[in-house]
């Protein structure tokens, strides 16, 4: 039975994620996805978290992989985004999983505790779609080292120097 629902998951979650593997089900069996998948879902089923401790789960707020959950690992987009003050038209630079939340949350005076609560509203002027974390937080860290008004303007202008960006900060493992 508990084999039957393993396979069951497995092909819910991996066939969407199976286009670049081609429509063939042995290639998608075979891709490395596919086995990352299976051993998430093994674990799961088995009720360890990969240390052999049964019921125990990694904490999400962890920052080193093995506290963070192989699926949110594998399949959760990173941005870096940039957002522009309409009240005095200062800069934020950040890193986010959920764009649309994140600026909710700089924009709500109830919710924003830090730094842009005193400029709100906001709206975004960049966003870049990263591979993974470690990806992400190198280009977040790289635009805040500038402290540039002209360089984030730029980055505007020229979505070659975003391209540039990613290619320098191409980070194959995730976090």
């Amino acid at each position: 039975m508990l084999s039957v629902v393993k396979d069951q998951i497995i092909d819910h979650i991996c066939i969407p994620f199976g286009e670049g593997v081609g429509s063939d089900p042995s290639s998608l069996a075979n891709s490395t996805e596919y086995a990352q998948v299976a051993e998430l879902v093994d674990a799961l089923v088995s009720n360890t978290n990969g240390f052999g401790r049964a019921g125990s789960t990694p904490a999400l707020g962890t920052n080193k992989s093995k506290g963070v959950p192989l699926m949110r690992r594998l399949f959760v987009m990173h941005f870096v985004y940039v957002i522009k003050s309409l009240r005095n038209g200062r800069y934020y630079v950040g890193e986010t999983t959920d764009l649309n939340k994140r600026l909710k949350y700089h924009n709500d005076p109830m919710l924003n505790t830090n730094s842009t609560k005193s400029s709100m509203p906001w709206e975004y002027l960049i966003k870049i779609k990263c591979k993974n974390r470690r990806q992400a937080l190198k280009i977040e860290r790289h635009i805040k080292k500038m402290k540039s008004r002209r360089y984030i303007e730029n980055l505007c202008k020229y979505p070659e120097m975003v391209e540039k960006l990613l290619i320098k900060y191409n980070c194959e493992d995730s976090i």
